[in-house]
């Protein structure tokens, strides 16, 4: 049996599947039944006002919840039951062409269990996303991917977990134009806990990244914070990446690498465990904030905090942004401080002692501090 409508409704019985197609209507949809095999599909249609909540079960085997092409929903997509999407390669909620101008939301007591838990391909999603339940996935918790913009930025307050593959990451954002604006932000923000068999966070060949990445949580896997080929990090001073709670990686605690402008500081507040680097800056063109630890770095087998560029090299900061590298807090590594190919236009400052002011250090020449 398929469930077609009249909409808006509020669904509270049965059905193998919802299909919303080719219908223009006022108000929302709610589910506070049981939708299965089939889940919900919305193709040409379009939401004057209200969106999707669900409060229920929704169990598709291929998408639970599927925005495709043509589709506009003037409002958000709610989760406050339980999606479930059974199938490999499953998303629990997929906006794929469609618009979703309010965000993606899974309310506290709600959660996803699928191959990807949120999945936006090609679409716009305009409101953000923001996860307050748990989402358990075997690739990827909320992965955007082939996005013009997406505005409003990803806050995690619940759980990512991810898992069941080499490849798993939690939040992963990759192929995007602008994430954010001015008006709506735009960074991504993880007060919970994000636990990944590769990147907790990892972005790639995102061009223009507004606002920052924040960790005051608990993130777990490879790499804790990866972000790779970019030509704008931040729109203000106030951007960049700051970790306030713990990062735990086999590898990397905080890579950044293969950029063109970096705004505002990457800083260390709080712990990071590596068993390879603390904090690695590789390739990136113009450090304009610096990088600080006033918390705990430790780094097993690698470097605290590491800076380097093959060829022209490195400028870290700029004579009204300092750009310093500053220690105040404790670095336990086989080597402190490693900064290669950079030209520094604040200090390096271990403590109270300034090391190198205004210095030019090209490859192979090291400043290297002791822990």
């Amino acid at each position: 049996m398929v469930f077609t409508g009249p909409y808006p409704t509020t669904f509270s019985g049965h059905t193998d599947s919802m299909k919303i197609s080719a219908t223009t209507f006022t108000g929302g949809v709610t589910n506070a039944g049981t939708i299965s095999a089939g889940g919900v599909t919305i193709t040409s249609s379009t939401f004057l006002s209200g969106g999707f909540v669900n409060t229920n079960l929704i169990s598709g085997a291929t998408n639970a919840i599927a925005v495709l092409d043509h589709s506009t929903i003037n409002g958000s997509i709610v989760d406050s039951g339980r999606i479930v999407a059974t199938n490999f390669g499953a998303n629990g909620v997929l906006v794929s062409g469609g618009i979703v101008s309010g965000g993606i939301q899974v309310a506290s007591h709600g959660a996803i269990s699928a191959f990807s838990g949120i999945r936006a391909f090609g679409a716009t999603v305009l409101g953000g996303i923001i996860n307050s339940g748990v989402i358990a996935v075997g690739r990827t918790g909320v992965n955007i991917a082939g996005v013009t913009t997406l505005s409003g930025g990803i806050v995690n307050r619940g759980t990512i977990t991810a898992g069941q593959s080499e490849l798993a990451m939690g939040i992963a954002v990759t192929g995007v134009s602008v994430f954010g604006d001015s008006s709506a932000g735009g960074g991504i923000t993880n007060t919970g806990t994000i636990s990944a068999t590769l990147h907790p966070i990892f972005l790639q060949s995102v061009a223009t990244f507004t606002d920052a990445i924040v960790n005051s949580g608990k993130l777990v896997g490879e790499t804790g914070i990866h972000y790779g080929f970019f030509t704008v990090f931040g729109g203000s001073a106030s951007g960049g990446i700051t970790n306030t709670g713990t990062i735990t990686a086999s590898d990397r605690g905080i890579l950044l690498a293969n950029g063109d402008t970096f705004t505002g500081v990457v800083a260390n507040r709080s712990v990071i465990a590596a068993h390879g680097t603390g904090i690695d800056i590789s390739r990136v063109l113009t450090l304009s904030g610096g990088v600080s630890n006033s918390g705990k770095i430790t780094a097993v087998s690698g470097v605290g905090i590491q800076i380097s560029r093959s060829g022209s090299g490195t400028v870290l900061g700029s004579t009204s942004a300092g750009g310093s590298v500053v220690n105040s807090g404790t670095i336990s590594a086989a080597r402190g401080i490693v900064v290669q190919a950079a030209t520094i236009a604040g200090a390096i400052i271990n403590g109270n002692a300034i090391v190198a002011k205004l210095a030019t250090v090209t490859s192979p020449s090291t400043i290297n501090l002791p822990a």
